[in-house]
């Protein structure tokens, strides 16, 4: 099963709206209410939802990792992308859907690059 993804306030609706179309679970915060959420909150929302977080946002979601892996806590993922066009965010993030399981994504920190498709950290 892919993973359910939660993008960040920073990624377009637009990109949740044509990953769903291709059949992906894939909201955004301003659908869900969620604008203006600390990290922290955010990532809690994500656990109650079952939902992986995308971002660009790697500085203060990579500290948010770091705090849950080192409290004991489970969290659903965290994906990040660059600062790039909505077409080429769009691609990125249909290859990680199409080629992902949500259990792969089980408190991993997961860095989408210019090198590869989907890097790990």
């Amino acid at each position: 099963m892919p993973p359910k993804l939660l993008l960040d306030e920073h990624l377009s609706p637009t990109l949740a709206h044509q990953l769903t179309e291709r059949g992906f679970d894939v909201t955004c915060l301003r659908d869900r209410g969620l604008l203006g959420f600390q990290d922290w909150d955010l990532m809690e929302w994500c656990g109650s939802e079952g939902r992986a977080i995308c971002t660009r946002n790697a500085p203060d979601f990579k500290k948010e990792h770091e705090k849950h892996l080192a409290r004991g806590e489970m969290h659903f993922g965290i994906i990040t992308v660059g600062e790039w066009t909505t077409e080429r965010t769009f691609a990125a993030l249909a290859m990680l859907l199409e080629n992902t399981e949500d259990v792969d994504l089980l408190n991993q920190f997961v860095a989408l690059g210019d090198a590869s498709p989907l890097s790990a950290e």
